[in-house]
């Protein structure tokens, strides 16, 4: 899965900068569903 990301960046490289933005998005909403005690799902 690495490997293949790391091919997709060097033919798009905005997909790397979606992917960070992405996992950015994701560690927040674990995050506040941390805080808060909730289920994510």
């Amino acid at each position: 899965w690495h490997q293949r990301g790391a091919f997709n960046t060097q033919k798009y490289p905005q997909a790397r900068v979606s992917r960070v933005a992405g996992a950015d998005l994701w560690e927040a909403l674990m995050a506040r569903a941390g805080a808060e005690g909730t289920p994510v799902f």
